[in-house]
């Protein structure tokens, strides 16, 4: 894991002696060049009762109670297999409500990196914080995965909402009071233009608006399988990258921090399937870098 920080350390300095020394200061709500900060926020919140009918209106799903290691959900509660999803969840925090930040986008340079158990143990994890409102996105469209962690299958594709077919309250669930969870049904073969598109955009700010979630997850596509990531980022306020360690390499994390950077904003770095030695605790099997 160290001689990974050291390159991805190394590969940053490059990159920034190359530009003049030093990264432009980033906005909130946008990346370098403030593309995303134009976009227009959604209008004042609706009053408390109002969100909690809608958010009650949702059908609520039941999470199997199968072992956590069945379905790799571990952070439904707290204990010491939510220990680092906990960790995640307040370090994401921290920065949302520094920054005043909604909308996390989580993705990979490549498949099999954990991004889309890593998005629903987050959500999970942060919806155990009873005051927060939280929504997941399985936007990877060409290979969904968060029905199958989730075990269960949504009413509605999630792409119906996105081409407009219906609402958000036809096709997303709930889990608990506060996690309202949108869920791919089907397989897309080429979903870039219904992830690029001005209508996703506009429906993600009324779903802002509308059902005012603290927090809201977007599980994308990995960065190097194809453009549908890069079609969404600009709908994001930040992003974190996954990595899965002795298999990302430091040149596909530097190509991807660039990606990311050029439209959002870059949270941190997700070293997934990282075995140390942690002392007395053990082996512990995520490590974390910013």
């Amino acid at each position: 894991m160290e001689k990974l920080q050291v390159a991805i350390e190394q590969a940053r300095q490059r990159r920034e002696g190359k530009k003049g020394g030093g990264q432009p200061p980033k906005t909130p709500g946008g990346g370098r060049n403030g593309e995303a900060a134009l976009r227009k926020r959604p209008g004042p919140r609706l009053l408390p009762d109002d969100l909690m009918n809608r958010w009650t209106a949702l059908p609520e799903i039941t999470l199997p109670k199968t072992p956590g290691d069945a379905r790799r959900l571990v952070a439904q509660t707290p204990g010491p297999n939510a220990a680092h999803y906990d960790v995640l969840r307040t370090k994401l925090l921290v920065e949302l409500r520094k920054n005043g930040w909604r909308r996390v986008a989580i993705t990979s340079p490549t498949g099999n990196c954990g991004k889309s158990t890593t998005a629903c143990n987050l959500a999970l994890a942060i919806a155990r914080q009873g005051d927060l409102r939280t929504s997941l996105f399985d936007l990877d469209l060409r290979r969904p995965a968060v029905a199958r962690l989730m075990g269960s299958d949504p009413r509605r594709d999630i792409s119906e909402f996105l081409k407009g077919e219906i609402a958000y309250g036809d096709q997303a669930m709930r889990v608990g009071p506060n996690l309202a969870v949108s869920m791919a049904l089907y397989h897309q073969a080429d979903p870039t233009q219904l992830l690029a598109g001005e209508r996703t955009a506009e429906l993600i700010d009324e779903i802002e608006k509308s059902y005012a979630p603290d927090v809201m997850i977007f599980d994308l596509p990995p960065l190097l399988a194809a453009d549908d990531a890069r079609a969404f980022l600009r709908n994001v306020d930040c992003a974190i990258l996954m990595a899965q360690a002795e298999v990302t390499t430091a040149q596909q994390i530097d190509i991807c921090e660039r990606e990311i950077a050029e439209q959002t904003n870059v949270l941190g770095i997700v070293l997934n399937q990282c075995r140390f030695d942690a002392g007395p605790r053990g082996n512990e099997e995520y490590g974390y870098t910013n």
